[in-house]
């Protein structure tokens, strides 16, 4: 009963909340002058797409918080194939608006999967429980936290291209970055593979905090065997790659790429972990605060550095904010678990 009332809570707050956002974005870019005036057609056509999104997130959720990790996998493979077979002859035949029709069609396809299983799990006889007043307001809390730390997160490699933009002003040395970064970048998938099953797991250790920090222990050394593996083999390969891919006219590219594994395999390897596992915990304040100020303090630093070493200050900034940050994050969680 707690599980549909939490279930029912986080699927329309949170579909509402991204059918207004989305709304009033349409209504933006159609009452203003958009620098990419003829985008306005796809921004309509993308309207419900947010919503859908948010609400293929939800199921997800709830599917592992289930701790039925196979399905959830098979729901990621079957909504990629099904995007890449509906994308290519929709976009033949209807431009860039058949990739948004791909889109909407393969997470239909993944509601349904989803549904079929929730149904089964929650099935309409189960009466809607309300938990006590303190249980949903931690879930409130867990969920601003998680959003905001996620938020601030992101927001901090639009930083540095922001920042890398306005202070170098090069397109041969941005193009020469954006190479650098995109496939040291896709590393993360790696940890957060590790996160979708660990999680859950680790939430039902919050009354078991000895349990907790063993477990998250055990967890990161497997995780920087892998890491330190992926990166050496990355760090040597990137020439390879670059050449492959790119050609030779990135070959700029190349020594700022090897930099770039040690950047994205500390941040994998060593900070996305605690990060995740101290809201699994309870630990929501803490978290969402550090995450706020490490964005701050990497803008600051950034500039800092661009002006010092030109677009080699880009890799130094993160490798500094991600091992300190990384640093309190395996402080406290470590702290936290050993008072309890």
């Amino acid at each position: 009963g707690k599980n549909k009332y939490f279930y029912n809570l986080a699927l329309k707050v949170g579909v509402l909340f991204q059918l207004a956002a989305s709304v009033i974005l349409v209504i933006g870019v159609y009452v203003t002058n958009i620098p990419f005036p003829d985008a306005r057609g796809l921004v309509l056509t993308l309207l419900l797409y947010p919503a859908m999104m948010q609400l293929v997130a939800t199921l997800q959720c709830y599917i592992r918080s289930q701790l039925n990790n196979k399905l959830y996998a098979k729901m990621g493979v079957i909504q990629t194939i099904a995007v890449f077979l509906t994308s290519i002859p929709l976009a033949y035949f209807a431009g860039v608006y058949g990739v948004a029709i791909a889109r909407y069609i393969s997470m239909a396809i993944i509601i349904m999967i989803a549904l079929k299983f929730i149904r089964s799990n929650l099935p309409a006889g189960i009466q809607t429980v309300r938990p006590p007043k303190e249980e949903v307001s931690f879930f409130w809390k867990i969920a601003v936290s998680m959003m905001l730390a996620n938020l601030f997160s992101m927001i901090m490699p639009i930083n540095e291209m922001f920042l890398i933009n306005e202070h170098i002003r090069d397109e041969i040395v941005t193009a020469n970055y954006k190479v650098a970064i995109l496939i040291p970048s896709q590393i993360t998938f790696i940890t957060s593979a590790v996160v979708v099953y660990f999680f859950p797991k680790v939430a039902q250790m919050s009354d078991r905090l000895h349990d907790a920090l063993r477990t998250t222990v055990k967890a990161e050394a497997l995780l920087l065997l892998i890491m330190g593996v992926v990166c050496l083999a990355g760090y040597f390969i990137s020439p390879v790659l670059i050449r492959i891919v790119y050609g030779d006219r990135y070959a700029d590219a190349i020594e700022l790429s090897k930099i770039y594994w040690l950047v994205y395999g500390l941040n994998a390897g060593f900070r996305m972990l605690p990060m995740n596992v101290l809201p699994a915990i309870g630990s929501t304040t803490f978290n969402t605060s550090l995450s706020v100020i490490s964005c701050a303090v990497h803008a600051l630093v950034l500039n800092l550095f661009l002006a010092q070493y030109g677009i080699w200050g880009a890799p130094y900034a993160l490798i500094l904010i991600y091992f300190v940050s990384g640093c309190a994050y395996w402080i406290y969680l470590t702290r936290k678990c050993r008072k309890s």
